[in-house]
């Protein structure tokens, strides 16, 4: 038999707004500005509870900082 590749299972850590907004060195009226104007991406953890994967925020704004230039 042949090698199996075990399940291997990746959790992202999600963080709240306030969470991201400290990781950001941001207020948290600025991270939801961002998200709400469609400049960073989040997830719906339930219902209307955001999160925000961080490393997705920062690569959005990486993108758009890359952008300006």
């Amino acid at each position: 038999m042949g090698d199996v590749m075990p399940n291997v299972v990746t959790e992202t850590k999600l963080n709240t707004p306030a969470e991201e907004a400290a990781a950001c060195r941001v207020t948290k009226p600025t991270l939801l500005g961002w998200y709400h104007a469609g400049i960073i991406p989040a997830v719906y953890a339930v219902g209307r509870i955001i999160r925000f994967d961080h490393e997705e925020v920062l690569k959005a704004l990486a993108a758009r900082k890359e952008g300006a230039r």
